[in-house]
């Protein structure tokens, strides 16, 4: 990221998902300095410890349009607790219909699935 003249506003988007730890690292500073400067850095990203690190205030995009403003450890930690939910489906039963046991050379096993598994059944 060059940035060389007097700035209000920055827009970055995800330049730091690139590059190795050096060229992130002089990206994070140029950013900080900038806003030292009291220029405004937008700032895109789906890296959250660089969000973290980086901004005071965070904009919760969701398909394309804005879900929420705030502050960013707030927003950070409600966006990790709902992601960390179980969904709907989390509960429900599956059915194993077939499977096959095979040996390191790829011969099947001639064990019952049952007795594998110590499954009793029904």
């Amino acid at each position: 990221m060059a940035v060389h003249v007097d700035l209000e506003v920055l827009i970055v988007g995800e330049a730091l998902s690139v590059g190795d730890y050096l060229f992130q690292r002089r990206c994070k500073e140029r950013m900080c300095s900038v806003t030292n400067d009291a220029a405004t850095v937008l700032f895109g990203s789906h890296d959250l410890s660089a969000v973290t690190e980086l901004c005071q205030r965070t904009m919760v995009l969701e398909h394309g349009k804005v879900f929420t403003i705030g502050s960013t450890d707030a927003l950070v930690q409600r966006y990790l607790s709902d992601a960390l939910k179980p969904s709907g489906g989390a509960n429900k039963q599956i059915r194993i219909s077939h499977f096959e046991v095979r040996d390191r050379r790829g011969e099947k096993s001639h064990s019952s699935p049952e007795r594998l598994l110590g499954w009793t059944s029904k």
